[in-house]
């Protein structure tokens, strides 16, 4: 915290009239006891910054007593000593001395005078600087000025670390999205073939078992390693601040012979926390349900191998009760495969191309809502009409 010292140096001048917002030139009589007193201080020093909640967390304590330095304040103009009141205020507050004052409460061991000024930015209180000395009366209102444009500095300075920590997690973020989206769908590859076959030669040979239960089991793990890593290198502040997904946890199935579906579901489901795997046939999802548990599966009705009703049927029979969503391109459905799933519990269709939302929206009612009575006709109860913007159902 660079500041002013004794001497008319023409850095010292410029350091303060850069401060100040005015690149002017400042008599040296002006800044020399001013800057001399706060060099003193700078022993005796807290920098506290004012979160949404209103609490007031230590940035910098240095000269403060361990109490001190661990209180918890908020911002308020009652008990929670000058500091509080200067946040909530947003006015400076000088303590000539400490003994008399009823809001000081300690800072430094045996200070006997402070002097708090808000840190703001753009007209708003972003936290609190505080100077305390040993002495009495060793602040006026010339140290309270020169300390609000030093607070100034202040702010300025912690803008720009925002700026750079926001950039930092961008970047970050960004960097892991990339290397899960190119490993998707070869660790996709990866996974339907090994359980297509376990699903086809289980039970012969009890080591081929063994291998390609080891090799599902790694790549899975290699695409939670990747999304640890992306966490891990994240700031701690800014994972604690990151919104709750919508599939968090959740794990889903889809079945698409398009490969550009298969891994735009990667990307948007992912995003809001689900686990993606992906089927290029039926017969792919189909070992895929018999073999691991899915919160939901997404399955187009025109896959090589199967319609859209086998596929649907199947899939419930090797996972009864999982909740399956069918999707077609345009309601183009040639072997009605919409109706006849709808007379077996199908709840829910996906008109291609579907917007984000209505995907997102359409996982999370299959995931949340329990399966559906059926009623004496065959059919389960219509589902209410969309909203306006939204694909139909059915």
């Amino acid at each position: 915290l660079p500041l002013p010292g004794p001497g008319p140096g023409a850095a010292d001048r410029r350091l303060l009239g850069a401060a100040a917002g005015r690149p002017r030139r400042i008599d040296a009589t002006t800044v020399n006891p001013t800057g001399w007193r706060m060099r003193q201080c700078l022993d005796f020093i807290e920098i506290r910054l004012l979160k949404h909640s209103g609490r007031l967390v230590p940035l910098l304590s240095e000269g403060m007593t361990p109490l001190a330095a661990d209180r918890e304040l908020f911002a308020s103009e009652t008990g929670n000593g000058v500091t509080g009141y200067v946040a909530a205020t947003g006015r400076g507050y000088l303590c000539p001395d400490t003994t008399r004052d009823p809001r000081y409460i300690e800072g430094a061991a045996d200070a006997r005078s402070s002097l708090t000024v808000p840190l703001v930015r753009h007209g708003t209180v972003i936290g609190t600087l505080n100077v305390e000395s040993p002495k009495p009366n060793a602040f006026d209102r010339r140290d309270q000025q020169f300390l609000e444009i030093y607070g100034r500095n202040i702010a300025s300075a912690l803008t720009t670390l925002e700026l750079l920590e926001a950039e930092k997690v961008s970047t970050a973020t960004a960097s892991v999205e990339a290397i899960a989206r190119e490993l998707a769908l070869p660790l996709d590859d990866i996974i339907s073939d090994a359980t297509t076959a376990l699903d086809r030669y289980g039970g012969h040979d009890e080591d081929i078992v063994s291998r390609l239960r080891h090799l599902l089991d790694r790549a899975r793990e290699i695409r939670g390693l990747i999304r640890r890593a992306g966490t891990a290198i994240l700031p701690e502040n800014s994972r604690a601040s990151r919104p709750p997904k919508r599939l968090a946890d959740a794990r889903v199935l889809v079945a698409d012979a398009d490969e550009t579906i298969r891994g735009a579901a990667h990307q948007l489901l992912e995003q809001q926390g689900a686990t993606v795997e992906t089927a290029r046939d039926a017969q792919e999802a189909i070992a895929l349900a018999r073999q691991s548990p899915y919160a939901a599966a997404l399955v187009d009705i025109r896959l090589p191998d199967l319609d859209g009703y086998e596929s649907f049927r199947r899939i419930r029979e090797v996972q009864p009760g999982v909740p399956v969503i069918l999707m077609t391109g345009f309601g183009y459905d040639p072997t009605h495969s919409i109706v006849k799933a709808r007379k077996e519990g199908l709840r829910t269709v996906l008109y291609k191309p579907f917007h984000v939302d209505r995907l997102i929206e359409a996982v999370e009612q299959a995931i949340r809502s329990p399966a559906p009575a059926v009623t004496p006709d065959g059919f389960p109860p219509a589902p209410s009409l969309d909203r306006p913007g939204s694909c139909p159902e059915s």
